[in-house]
């Protein structure tokens, strides 16, 4: 079967215009220019994938309930949003507030959920994702006007097109590549300091498959079948042991999760999502459940991590030592 890409590789920033972190831990993938994936692939999904030649920072964790209401109330109070379900999750820690009485509406974290500023988002379309990439890369603003571009031009939307990065995004959603690097890349794998990379079966950095169980039973939501809600109600950050190599948390186990990148075998073409979604029963090999979406995509299973630019080491003088990742032992 043919599997095209569409990809676009633009990590850029400049003195005048620096990515802030605004509250999202991230953190840097460096090694650019490291070695594809080169080992065992019977679905040929991984194969020659996942080499990037640059440094870009990612999130650790999908972007959560707190963060994803800032965006939601910002947006729903501008007065300008005309669908009032705009960029609302089906799942997430938060309800409509009942002691808001315009303009538009607001949300506010649920009282009867522990942490729920920590619980996954889930059911984000794609584009959602896309104006919150826009929204970070132009400060904030609170009109939906403002959030047209930065990151993506929202005038191609609907288009066929792969509705690729715009150059100078500051933040964005990660491509296919980058998204695998940072689960299953590990720089040290045979060494630590100048030792050669290498890539792990799993995103835990060994090749032993995640023993499913809730927090402190086991290592992933993935392949645990319990009531949604149940699972839905586990925070995201719950496994802090079972971290990628670079530091990442909970790619196996949350949501499924959008990249840039559209999968073109046959029409229409579909957006590629990658990891395994808290239940997902797919957890046997690379821990990764590829799964399509069309590329006008909207789905009950997905969330993101947000991808961003390496400030300059001008702007930010500490980053280096910011950035450091400390490399776990393995199992």
């Amino acid at each position: 079967m043919k599997r095209l890409f569409a990809i676009a590789a633009f990590v850029s920033t400049t003195a005048g215009a620096q990515p802030r972190d605004y509250g999202i831990d991230f953190v840097t993938i460096g090694d650019p220019g490291n070695i594809a994936y080169n080992r065992m692939d019977p679905a040929n999904y991984m194969a020659g994938r996942g080499l990037v030649g640059y440094e870009y920072r990612i999130g650790r964790t999908e972007i959560t309930t707190g963060q994803w209401l800032e965006f939601v109330n910002t947006m729903q109070a501008s007065g300008q949003v005309s669908n009032p379900f705009f960029a609302l999750p089906f799942w997430w820690g938060a309800e409509a507030d009942p002691t808001y009485d315009g303009p538009g509406r607001q949300f506010r974290l649920r009282s009867d959920l522990a942490n729920a500023e920590m619980t996954r988002v889930q059911s984000i379309d794609w584009y959602s994702a896309a104006y919150y990439c826009n929204w970070l890369h132009n400060g904030k603003p609170d009109t939906f006007d403002a959030i047209q571009t930065g990151a993506y031009d929202a005038s191609t939307w609907g288009d066929d097109t792969a509705d690729p990065r715009l150059p100078g995004a500051q933040y964005w959603i990660p491509s296919v590549d980058e998204w695998q690097k940072a689960a299953y890349y590990d720089p040290n794998k045979y060494g630590d300091g100048d030792g050669e990379g290498g890539w792990w079966y799993y995103p835990d950095g060994s090749d032993t498959p995640l023993v499913p169980g809730l927090p402190g039973q086991g290592e992933t939501t993935a392949g645990l079948f319990l009531d949604e809600e149940l699972l839905h109600e586990v925070p995201i950050g719950s496994y802090p042991d079972v971290q990628s190599p670079w530091g990442l948390l909970d790619v196996s186990g949350s949501a499924n999760e959008w990249t840039e990148d559209v999968f073109r075998a046959n029409l229409p073409d579909f957006r590629v999502r990658l990891g395994t979604r808290a239940g997902d029963d797919d957890i046997d090999f690379f821990d990764a459940a590829w799964g399509y979406d069309f590329a006008r995509p909207s789905n009950f299973l997905s969330g993101f991590r947000i991808a961003s630019a390496v400030p300059s080491p001008a702007s930010v003088t500490c980053f280096g030592l910011a950035g450091v990742v400390a490399i776990r032992r393995r199992r």
